[in-house]
């Protein structure tokens, strides 16, 4: 990612205390962006004054640098970038976790673990894992994210006289291995193309409501913990969507805030889902786009789900993707996916010119999990699909730029 964006407590504090502080980091071999949007004493909904008219929380934060950016963000928001969601890891998230053997913030985990959606985005890996590899303990749990962390401290990075805060002496540094093992985490789930574009969003913030209401209202009519859930549960099932559908949802959760939490309590947890991104307008501007650019073809008509038949070659491929070996896999239901580069697209049939040979069979590989991305033509014969990225010419086999071929039975989504 080449902007990284993390909602904080006081753990990413060593720099700032409050506000947000932007750093340059480089991470084996790649520069990247990070804006740490801290909110010390708080967390993503709560806030530092409670009686304030304006409450200033993590959310808050993030929402104005992100209405109101410098020059330096402007740039990674221009073409509404893709944005992935990370949520750091509640459990022995300090050191006194491991020697009590017990939890610190034990109703967090709890609570964290009624949304599959924040359990899946969790982090594998616990910032007590990360004090294992700064301090190189040997029975330690190995991840690759965090075995790159070039930190070495014996002491570890946890203060030993103030446990719930990072050491003076290695803070600033340490909150750069986190940042950096969070961004190494986000690309090995999505795929090394979110290298260079697209947003991560940190979620390192929570334990602070770890002592507030989940199930009943305060008597100032709030319910801290249940709204950090939600608030977490609501941001993730946002995961893959553009920066301003996020900005949508943190205006939203900040007037939440200001209001009773009665509607958070009415909420549940488990029903708060996984939103795709709507492609319907994305594949209006593709279907336009491609018969504008299609000069050999009179139309390219996009074949009907459900009731139609199904793709004719739907399987697995394997071929030269960009200059990789990389599985291609194309559903029944005119869908296909090519694991890390595209998460969705959309298959269509192109009806050639009357000169052209009918006995080709030539469709178009559109993804629509963004709004870019380059047209991939196949013509289908056997087992093999040979493509062609130029849009004036049918792919005919011997002449075309790459090859698929088959590598396994179709497989359901």
């Amino acid at each position: 990612m080449a902007l990284v964006l993390a909602l904080s407590d006081s753990l990413l504090s060593a720099h700032k205390k409050f506000g947000i502080h932007q750093l340059q980091l480089q991470d084996e071999g790649d520069s990247f962006h990070a804006c740490l949007c801290v909110a010390s004493g708080c967390s993503l909904m709560l806030p530092w004054d409670l009686r304030a008219k304006n409450p200033v929380s993590a959310v808050s934060i993030a929402l104005r640098m992100l209405e109101k950016p410098n020059r330096a963000i402007r740039r990674y928001l221009a073409d509404n970038p893709p944005v992935r969601v990370i949520v750091v890891n509640s459990r022995s998230s300090i050191m006194h976790c491991r020697k009590t053997g017990q939890e610190e913030f034990p109703r967090l985990v709890s609570c964290r673990k009624r949304s599959p959606l924040v359990t899946r985005l969790e982090t594998p890996w616990t910032l007590c894992d990360l004090d294992d590899v700064i301090s190189q303990r040997a029975d330690r749990r190995r991840f690759l994210e965090l075995e790159a962390c070039r930190l070495r401290n014996e002491k570890g990075m946890f203060s030993e006289t103030d446990y719930y805060h990072l050491r003076r002496d290695v803070g600033k540094r340490a909150v750069a291995e986190i940042i950096k093992a969070v961004r190494r985490t986000a690309i090995r789930r999505n795929g090394q193309q979110y290298k260079d574009h697209g947003i991560v969003l940190v979620l390192a913030a929570g334990w602070n409501v770890d002592n507030y209401t989940y199930c009943t209202l305060d008597r100032t009519g709030k319910a801290w913990l249940r709204a950090e859930i939600v608030a977490s549960a609501e941001l993730c099932s946002l995961d893959g969507h553009p920066v301003s559908a996020f900005m949508k949802k943190l205006r939203e959760l900040v007037d939440r805030t200001r209001r009773n939490h009665y509607g958070f309590l009415r909420q549940s947890i488990g029903s708060i889902m996984a939103d795709r991104p709507s492609d319907q307008l994305q594949q209006g501007m593709m279907r336009k786009r491609l018969r504008s650019e299609a000069g050999s073809f009179t139309s390219a008509k996009a074949c009907k789900h459900g009731d139609g038949e199904s793709f004719p070659f739907a399987g697995s491929y394997i071929g030269n993707w960009y200059g990789k070996d990389q599985e291609v896999v194309i559903y029944q239901d005119w869908t296909y996916t090519v694991p890390g580069y595209v998460d969705r697209g959309r298959v269509s049939e192109i009806v050639p010119k009357s000169d052209a040979p009918s006995s080709v069979a030539t469709y178009c590989l559109v993804r629509s999990d963004k709004g870019r991305g380059k047209h991939h033509y196949f013509c289908f014969l056997g087992s093999r699909a040979y493509g062609a990225y130029d849009p004036s010419c049918v792919p005919r086999a011997g002449t075309t730029l790459w090859t698929l071929r088959a590598a396994e039975p179709f497989r359901a989504p």
